[in-house]
């Protein structure tokens, strides 16, 4: 049997979560995304940038072109990947300076809790996705391009 406390307890959190839903499904997605591909491919040497490629709209284009639930999954892993550094940070991942959001994904991929790891090697994977897909960044690979629709 729950007890008073315990059902109000429960009660409060409840109502929590469902405000914390909310919340998340107020975030701007194309801006997390934009935040994202620059801290996992934040401007240095002679790469170039994940903005200078367009990246971020490569993997929203690509999250767009994925079965209905698997966007809605895709969609809501960056979502939470926004809010994760509020506690941590003081601030939504979007809004922090690339360094702090690059170290914010690397602190999340060796931490010891496996859906934090998970969470961090799939926005990387995603990211990688739209980055790699420019030609721009092809010759850092050592790659030419495609074979099909070429003349010999």
């Amino acid at each position: 049997m729950i007890s008073r406390r315990g059902f109000g307890i429960g009660l409060i959190g409840s109502t929590a979560l469902l405000g914390l839903g909310g919340a998340l499904a107020w975030v701007d997605l194309s801006e997390v995304i934009e935040a994202a591909t620059e801290a996992c491919f934040p401007p240095q040497g002679t790469l170039p940038s994940a903005a200078s490629v367009g990246a971020g709209g490569r993997v929203l284009a690509y999250i767009d072109e994925l079965p209905p639930d698997v966007a809605t999954q895709a969609k809501a892993l960056f979502r939470t990947l926004e809010w994760m550094t509020l506690p941590t940070h003081g601030s939504r991942f979007s809004r922090l300076p690339v360094t702090e959001r690059t170290n914010a994904l690397e602190k999340l991929a060796s931490s010891p809790w496996f859906a934090r790891r998970l969470i961090a090697h799939s926005v990387k994977q995603t990211c990688a996705v739209g980055y790699w897909q420019s030609e721009l960044t092809w010759a850092y690979l050592g790659y030419d391009g495609p074979l099909v629709g070429r003349t010999p």
